[in-house]
């Protein structure tokens, strides 16, 4: 392996990583190619190694200071100096001081040559291998880093989703459910569509609280969210409003079907069969109010009528449908 490729690639590495292993490595191999150059200047009486030591010294100065940059938390000046066309400049004119000083080696060595210097000349002559160790570490790096970013983004979007989502039903939660209906509130005005709210009540949800207990409550509340989702068609929007309250948007839809989509769910919803803690079936059952779209009304103006039309069916007597038809309809 080249000396001198070792010697940028440890300092190299050093300033990209932040590893003091590398740092370490440099501070071990520099000695060693001084050796290698002072073997060569014997070996050759000197000819060609002024123009390579001259480039190597430079080379050094240059990596020593970049690892002091580094050392001093300046990684990014380290990284300008390592990488500089100033560095590659220095790293051609040691490579081309190199070929001569090989040449000359090569015309100078005798059959007395031991096995030390016969290391030294391998060091200077063989730099392929430390080019091809390069090219891996890097391609460690890069398929590492988009590892890495991969990671990263499959996080954000499970945040994301977590932030977007009730965790105890699983269904979207207010924020998200103002933002997707408020896209598709603006869709409807521009292409003159229709949509319908639906507000949903647990029936005396408080009373299935004290008498079974807030775990059964919570059982409740996801066989109620299960219902709901199951209930409803893709495009429709659904969501847990607050307590036992829940909210759905129904696009291309009018009053009227929107009423048969809310009394089918009340029926499934009076048909679940939830054991309390003392082994009895938990009577569950749902009031709703519906109101659609009309005359350009604001969004939150449809959610508001279709909250009347849900306390005139609770005021009805509960476990059934009411769609606004006017504010006689408020409670």
């Amino acid at each position: 392996m080249h000396l001198d490729e070792v010697l940028t690639m440890s300092a190299r590495l050093a300033v990209l990583t932040g590893d003091s292993k590398w740092e370490d490595r440099y501070v071990d191999y520099e000695p060693k190619l001084d050796t290698a150059i002072k073997s060569a200047l014997q070996l050759t009486n000197g000819s060609g190694v002024s123009e390579t030591d001259l480039a190597n010294q430079k080379l050094v100065n240059m990596e020593v200071k970049a690892l002091k940059l580094l050392n001093q938390g300046k990684s990014n000046e380290a990284k300008l100096i390592l990488f500089s066309k100033e560095y590659s400049a220095e790293k051609e004119k040691y490579a081309s001081g190199m070929k001569k000083l090989e040449k000359n080696i090569e015309a100078n060595s005798s059959a007395d040559i031991n096995a030390r210097d016969r290391d030294h000349f391998k060091d200077i002559v063989f730099g392929v291998a430390a080019i091809v160790l390069l090219s891996l570490v890097w391609l460690f790096i890069v398929i590492y880093t988009k590892k890495v970013l991969k990671q990263n983004s499959e996080l954000f979007k499970e945040v994301e989703l977590l932030a977007a989502t009730d965790s105890l039903t699983g269904l979207m939660n207010r924020r998200s459910f103002i933002e997707r209906a408020e896209k598709e509130y603006s869709r409807a005005i521009r292409y003159e569509r229709s949509f319908a709210i639906l507000m949903i009540d647990i029936d005396k949800f408080k009373n299935i609280n004290d008498q079974h207990g807030h775990d059964i409550g919570d059982t409740v509340l996801k066989a109620v969210s299960k219902q709901l989702s199951s209930s409803l068609r893709q495009v429709d929007i659904v969501s847990r409003w607050g307590g036992e309250e829940f909210i759905a948007l129904l696009p291309e839809t009018w009053s009227e079907q929107a009423a048969t989509v809310a009394d089918k769910i009340r029926t499934s919803v009076g048909s679940l069969m939830i054991e309390g803690n003392d082994g009895k079936l938990v009577s569950v059952s749902l009031s709703a109010g519906v109101a659609a779209s009309s005359d350009k009304i604001s969004l939150e103006e449809v959610i508001r009528r279709a909250d009347n039309a849900l306390y005139s069916a609770k005021n009805a007597g509960r476990n059934t449908v009411r769609v606004y038809e006017g504010e006689s309809h408020t409670a």
